[in-house]
């Protein structure tokens, strides 16, 4: 090995060093990842926190609220009566409290063993698609609470969440696995 390239990745193992002694303290704007919208106001995620917005005048959105730094990127987001239901890739499943926009409130979650991508809820259940580790079924009847009901190994990864929240309609749940994988 040359000098330089010597150089170069010990330059490299310091920076990997380093790096391990550093702690996040903070996040400002970055790429929206997903979006639900309920009555006035449209849920986002940006990088990642849960953003909301006042949409109720299309053409001035306004920020009413935000929540803290999450764990991991925001990938899809799902709101179901006072609560916003988040797939936070290696955060697992955040549950947070929407009844006041503007002092959001994160009131429980579950740590999948896989990285979460996509969140439909229905009843009182959240279906997740957990990227390696299949459909993750978690009871959320307790939003303090929440813990895994059930679950199905798909037989590749399993992403989106589009084809969970065609299946999670009454009457879907015999399309579910067709749909989504």
């Amino acid at each position: 090995m040359g000098l330089a390239a010597a150089l170069a990745l010990g330059a490299r193992r310091a920076a990997a060093q380093l790096a391990q002694n550093v702690e996040l303290v903070g996040q400002i704007g970055g790429v929206t990842s997903a979006v639900a919208v309920q009555g006035r106001y449209a849920y986002i995620g940006v990088r990642l926190r849960l953003v909301i917005l006042n949409v109720a005048d299309p053409a001035h959105p306004a920020v009413v609220g935000w929540m803290g730094v999450l764990p991991d990127v925001v990938g899809d987001v799902v709101v179901s009566g006072t609560y916003a239901y988040v797939a936070a890739g290696d955060g697992g499943l955040r549950i947070i409290k929407v009844s006041n926009p503007a002092a959001l409130t994160e009131v429980g979650s579950y740590n999948t063993p896989g990285w979460t991508h996509g969140v439909v809820v229905s009843g009182t259940y959240a279906y997740v698609a957990d990227r390696g580790a299949g459909l993750r079924i978690i009871n959320v009847f307790n939003p303090a609470a929440p813990a895994e009901a059930g679950f199905y190994d798909t037989p590749g990864y399993a992403y989106g969440s589009d084809g969970l929240r065609t299946a999670a309609q009454p009457g879907g749940q015999g399309r579910l696995l067709e749909q989504v994988w």
